[in-house]
């Protein structure tokens, strides 16, 4: 198992980015602070129209992204097509929602390799799923 200094930094040794997708501001500056208590360097994205464009110019290691609505589903599927792209294989994406949500994503949870969070939760559950990520996906 990785311990959590081996989980924030990359390869070379440098911090590790992430990227923190949503339109709630509340969870996003939460999983934002939690985040950077663990190490990672973490950018809030407040429209996912944004994610792709940005994800291109800047390889982050780990999208923690925020599906509140089905709207944003259909951006997940457009990120999950550029994830095949060689330099998008590693990046760790973790997804949160309700059981609602849960349910819709789990036709792509195999597929697309992702870890799913259920909202509500609390910062400790929120970093122990970060950590089984990381343990998973070595």
């Amino acid at each position: 198992m990785q311990t959590p200094e081996t989980i924030t930094k990359n390869s070379e040794g440098a911090q590790k980015r992430a990227f923190v997708v949503g339109e709630e501001t509340r969870i996003c500056e939460l999983v934002s602070l939690i985040l950077e208590d663990m190490g990672f360097q973490s950018m809030q994205i407040d429209r996912s129209g944004w994610l792709v464009e940005t994800t291109e110019h800047i390889n982050p290691e780990l999208i923690v992204w925020d599906l509140s609505n089905e709207k944003t589903l259909n951006m997940f599927q457009i990120l999950s097509q550029i994830r095949e792209e060689a330099s998008m294989k590693k990046v760790k994406i973790m997804l949160l929602g309700g059981p609602d949500v849960k349910r819709v994503m789990e036709t792509y949870e195999g597929e697309a390799k992702v870890h799913f969070c259920l909202k509500p939760f609390s910062p400790t559950r929120f970093r122990s799923e970060i950590e089984q990520l990381y343990a998973l996906g070595g």
